[in-house]
């Protein structure tokens, strides 16, 4: 009879109860928890170094640009310029002889953290630091009061000896999201920076930008209703950015919907998927991750190149 009891006992001993069960789900879902955050940061950390990486060679790219051609690249065509230094002067000759054309598909000019880049416009991640000043009207006049690295119009390159603030003070390219084709006021809503909002009102071209940035900040507005110009309404991909707002903030067009409004009338941030900043690529070759909390004296600081406005230590 003992016998029959201790196998019998021995067999229930062999089954799973339900409690056990329960323990062995919950092991699982806290190892899940820790783990899958762990994969998401190591991959989000390996797309900002990638990024980082692809800024180093465009900084080197720039500076043997400008030991060849005798100034910095930036004018129009200021990415067609830095192909030959990034190992592209095959396709460099092929844009010069008109059988290809930017934006290009590289993968030095794209930051893997991306996720919405599409192939034939606008697929460059990385703009070129215009500065701290609103656009001018005027086509032949758009560049010329510009106080970042962009040329004047007419003029492709910037000289070493025009960055009087110092290569090390003065912001070269940052990274921007691609920009979407606004639809509905929801989805720009729920991606604010992949769209180009409106300022309430229309700002002056000089010593306004404070103001301008402050109505972007807190009174911006979408073109809802209105949907007026159509040359703004489907503008995609952009070359430069500004130093007027603070880094990942929503970039808006100078002022309200209306037939005054002009492409480049514009307030450009500088955006990213990356928590918590952007990379930015100094003129000197450097790249530092800055925190969309930076202070907004200094960030303006390293948007201008001949100001006499050094930033402190940052």
């Amino acid at each position: 009879m003992d016998v029959k009891n201790k196998r019998t006992n021995d067999g229930l001993r062999k089954g799973v109860t339900v409690v056990e069960v329960l323990v062995v789900i919950f092991i699982l879902g806290l190892l899940m928890s820790i783990l899958v955050p762990a994969v998401q940061n190591a991959r989000a950390t390996s797309a900002r170094l990638q990024c980082t990486n692809n800024l180093k060679q465009i900084g080197l790219a720039m500076h043997n640009a400008a030991d060849v051609q005798g100034g910095f690249p930036t004018g129009i065509n200021h990415l067609v310029e830095l192909l030959p230094a990034l190992d592209q002067n095959r396709l460099y000759l092929e844009i010069m002889k008109n059988t290809a054309k930017l934006p290009v598909d590289l993968n030095v000019m794209q930051c893997p953290s991306e996720t919405q880049m599409e192939f034939g416009i606008g697929n460059v991640s990385y703009c070129l630091n215009q500065g701290t000043r609103l656009r001018s009207n005027g086509i032949d006049t758009y560049n010329n009061d510009l106080n970042g690295l962009v040329a004047k119009r007419f003029d492709p390159h910037l000289l070493v000896r025009e960055i009087t603030d110092g290569l090390s003070n003065t912001a070269a390219y940052s990274e921007k999201l691609f920009h979407q084709i606004r639809k509905t006021e929801e989805e720009m809503v729920q991606d604010p920076n992949r769209y180009f909002w409106f300022t309430s009102e229309r700002f002056a071209f000089r010593g306004q930008e404070a103001k301008a940035r402050e109505n972007c900040l807190t009174e911006r507005i979408t073109p809802f209703p209105n949907f007026v110009l159509f040359q703004i309404g489907f503008f995609r991909g952009e070359l430069d950015y500004d130093h007027i707002l603070p880094p990942n903030v929503p970039s808006c067009w100078n002022g309200p919907e209306d037939f005054d409004t002009r492409p480049f009338h514009r307030l450009s941030a500088a955006t990213s998927q990356h928590k918590g900043g952007v990379n930015l690529l100094l003129a000197d070759g450097a790249v530092r991750f800055v925190s969309d909390s930076i202070d907004i004296a200094t960030w303006t600081s390293l948007g201008s190149r001949a100001d006499n406005d050094v930033p402190g230590d940052w």
